[in-house]
């Protein structure tokens, strides 16, 4: 998904892979210019809109520790630290793992 301004024709994207009843966010970006519009925002609520509109149960993602702007985003939509890759980052930060649960369905209850 790419969202795009009047004055940027991306200003932010988000790469979503789902596999059955499981999707993970691989990489979601938001220009310089357009931070603080609400675009990070709107291109995760897509990402979870597009899982409930899939039957998928679980949306995924990995974090940089130190991104505390992204953290204090994803845990305010709802997701939570279940993991962590230590130095998974090539400077050697860690990864958090988040999920959110997305699904309220009888699919869903039987995983």
């Amino acid at each position: 998904m790419v969202a795009e301004t009047d004055d940027l024709p991306v200003a932010g994207y988000l790469c979503l892979k789902q596999v059955l009843d499981e999707a993970e966010i691989l990489d979601v970006a938001v220009d310089s210019r357009a931070r603080g519009r609400g675009i990070g925002r709107a291109l995760v609520l897509w990402a979870a809109s597009f899982c409930r509109e899939h039957a998928v149960c679980v949306l995924a993602l990995e974090v940089r520790v130190g991104n505390v702007e992204a953290i204090s985003l994803y845990e305010g939509m709802g997701f939570r630290e279940v993991g962590r890759r230590r130095k998974y980052y090539e400077n050697g930060d860690d990864a958090i793992l988040m999920d959110l649960n997305i699904g309220e369905t009888e699919e869903c209850d039987a995983v």
